[in-house]
């Protein structure tokens, strides 16, 4: 009886878990030093018994020096369907990070996004924490243990 009441709490305590935006895939490997950073913009279209069209644009701006590494994220997509909108969500993300040492860093990260097919006007987001690299191998694969916790 404990262990049933135990789980139900803990799977209710994890719930808000699944509205998290990964953005792990961001963060692996060694920045490089100074300022980089990637724009991309693509459109998509159908014709025919359904016409579709799809526009998706997105952002990331880095800076890296010593032992900081900031970045911010930018997304938006657009999507039409046979004339009628039916796509529109917009994503942005800042993290700061400070390594203190080569396996320990903390981080502070403020989000925010929109998502009109959702029903979601708004939700922002304000968090840190502590990030342990447990290991890390060649080409980008790591394995992270993150303690914090989040605003929203």
């Amino acid at each position: 009886m404990g262990r049933g009441i135990l789980t139900t709490l803990l799977l209710g305590w994890m719930a808000g878990a699944h509205a998290i935006v990964n953005i792990e895939a961001l963060h692996t490997g060694e920045p490089q030093p100074g300022y980089s950073g990637t724009v991309n913009i693509s459109m998509d279209g159908q014709s025919g018994n359904t016409d579709k069209l799809s526009v998706n644009a997105g952002a990331r701006l880095q800076w890296h020096g010593g032992a900081v590494t900031n970045f911010a994220i930018l997304r938006y997509n657009y999507g039409e369907t046979s004339g009628v909108q039916d796509t529109n969500k917009l994503f942005s993300h800042a993290r700061h990070i400070h390594q203190i040492s080569a396996k320990t860093a903390y981080e502070g990260f403020i989000q925010a996004e929109r998502n009109t097919f959702n029903r979601l006007s708004f939700r922002g987001l304000l968090g840190g924490g502590l990030r342990l690299t447990l290991t890390e191998i060649p080409d980008n694969k790591s394995l992270h243990l993150g303690l914090g916790g989040f605003f929203s």
